[in-house]
């Protein structure tokens, strides 16, 4: 082979080579972020999404630099809302939003963040609840996950197609309801509980299945539920508590800083900080519901007096009774749990 034409193919594959370990590759497992699926049934457009769990997924995110996604499926789109704590508990997904209500008699002691009257906004929810889960479930109702952070939404107001403006308006209304307490609420304020899913709820009332909803101001927007009703009374009836969990082996398996990120958005301070971010996202959709009725002839809110409002909440006591009641033939201290709620509210109002 001539010289001058050895060196040139010489030259050519030298450059080859070069040029092959010069170009980029597929990122090593080290350089890819850690991926976790979080799954909740919440669709994108809610205020429990907006407000809590988006940020709350953002923020964890953003602490970790890169290396950590959360891959949000909103919707139910991974796993439905009742089977979401067994999701997580066994690893199908690695975060999930559990509601204790879709679980009848699962989390016994949880249940008392949905007893009525019991909080007076989703700020002081989030602030006692968290501390309630972590002093009395985390070890037992929770034990097979490991809680992050409350995500409460805002107290319900009523909403429906028929004036509430005092107790006795309530007699004989088909009211709809999403678990046993709240149904047990239901009756208690003299109405007929109708078991309607939040995705149905707006044709629910289109067609006259129920008479009015118990729901945030937020929610009514997201699910349309403001364009079927007319009426609104604002009285804080019941708060609505969710809760994000995460799967043990999942958590375990992050490295030490990972773990110390998640934990500082696992805190009561978190809780509360997402908490009042929701209520300002309430406050904002009254207002939008307010400018909605003006402009359609709809009648003002109505506004529960104190006395008109203790009426109420006197009405549900049997409510929280009955809870006691059931807690007490379980074994479980539910007298203590709900004293030290009531104790934590006083507590909780003197943070704000």
């Amino acid at each position: 082979m001539n010289k001058h034409l050895f060196v040139i193919i010489r030259l050519i594959v030298v450059t080859g080579f070069l040029f092959v370990a010069a170009a980029p590759g597929p990122a090593s497992a080290a350089d890819r972020p850690i991926e976790l699926t979080f799954s909740y049934h919440a669709p994108p457009q809610a205020s429990l999404t907006k407000a809590i769990l988006e940020p709350w997924a953002n923020d964890i995110e953003n602490a970790a630099g890169g290396r950590v996604k959360i891959i949000r499926h909103p919707g139910g789109t991974l796993v439905k809302g009742p089977d979401a704590y067994d999701a997580v508990a066994t690893g199908l997904c690695d975060i999930a939003l559990i509601d204790p209500e879709e679980n009848p008699g699962r989390f016994p002691l949880a249940a008392v963040n949905s007893l009525p009257f019991m909080y007076p906004d989703s700020e002081t929810a989030g602030i006692v609840a968290h501390q309630l889960l972590v002093k009395y479930c985390a070890s037992t109702e929770f034990r097979e996950v490991k809680l992050m952070i409350m995500a409460p939404i805002h107290s319900m107001q009523y909403l429906g197609r028929k004036e509430v403006a005092v107790l006795s308006d309530f007699k004989g209304m088909k009211i709809r309801s999403s678990g046993k307490i709240e149904a047990h609420t239901v009756q208690a304020l003299g109405a007929v509980p109708v078991n309607v899913g939040t995705g149905e709820l707006a044709a629910a009332l289109d067609k006259r299945v129920v008479d009015g909803c118990f729901f945030t101001f937020a929610g009514s927007l997201a699910f349309g539920v403001k364009d079927v009703t007319q009426f609104r009374t604002q009285g804080n009836i019941f708060p609505k508590v969710f809760m994000v969990a995460m799967n043990k082996d999942a958590f375990n398996r992050l490295p030490d800083d990972i773990q110390k990120i998640f934990m500082e958005y696992a805190t009561v301070q978190a809780t509360q900080r997402y908490a009042a971010a929701h209520m300002v996202m309430e406050n904002s959709a009254k207002a939008a519901i307010v400018g909605f009725d003006q402009k359609v002839g709809n009648p003002p809110f109505i506004v529960l007096s104190d006395t008109e409002r203790n009426k109420w909440k006197e009405a549900c006591k049997g409510v929280w009774d009955e809870w006691v009641a059931e807690m007490a033939n379980k074994g479980l201290p539910g007298r203590i749990v709900l004293n030290d709620a009531l104790d934590l509210v006083e507590m909780a109002r003197g943070l704000r």
